[in-house]
């Protein structure tokens, strides 16, 4: 199964995804940092795309290209000093 998580590096996002791939799925990530690897237990086994859920393009044009199974909802707005420095919170 195909799954899409947005915010999947995020702390709960990166907890979906740890426990879909221990169901064997495939998750992917929306994020506006994908970069996977920041979360070092999930490595190179997940994709990472790179999007923002502010602009409904983005959103659909994932949607569009993976066509996942189901959608996790797990992304949200960031905060002024979050937008200019993404990857500070992390």
């Amino acid at each position: 199964m195909t799954s899409l998580i947005t915010g999947g590096v995020g702390l709960m996002g990166a907890e979906v995804v740890r426990l879909l791939l221990k169901k064997g799925e495939k998750p992917i990530v929306f994020s506006s940092i994908p970069n996977t690897s920041r979360s070092a237990d999930l490595g190179d086994s997940v994709e990472g795309i790179a999007g923002d859920l502010g602009n409904f393009s983005n959103v659909l044009d994932v949607v569009g290209t993976t066509w996942p199974d189901v959608i996790y909802h797990m992304g949200g707005m960031l905060t002024a000093p979050s937008e200019a420095d993404p990857a500070a919170p992390i």
